[in-house]
């Protein structure tokens, strides 16, 4: 395991991250005592399928999806949007 400061940390951390992703672990110091571990995430952890892509796609269609104002565009305030996304929003989900 690789030791650095916080300071590197800040100041290198572009290569850092580079380094983390080629699956590199790192021991944080801060004022010569250590701090953290740094270790890269497994990406098995966090399994994306199509599935839940699609239904995710699909409540955000249905949620931002069909305001429809016409002649009351002009006297529709954020707040009155905001409200009316609240209640999509609400109905949305499960």
């Amino acid at each position: 395991m690789n030791i650095i400061s916080v300071k590197q940390l800040r100041e290198n951390f572009g290569f850092l991250k580079s380094e983390l992703e080629q699956g590199k672990s790192f021991l944080l110091m801060y004022r010569s005592r250590p701090l953290a571990q740094l270790k890269p995430v497994k990406q098995k952890k966090f399994p994306s399928t199509q599935a839940q892509i699609k239904k995710n796609l699909e409540l955000v269609k249905r949620l931002a999806g069909g305001i429809r104002l016409g002649k009351f565009a002009k006297e529709v305030t954020p707040e009155k949007i905001n409200e009316l996304l609240d209640s999509r929003y609400e109905k949305v989900l499960p």
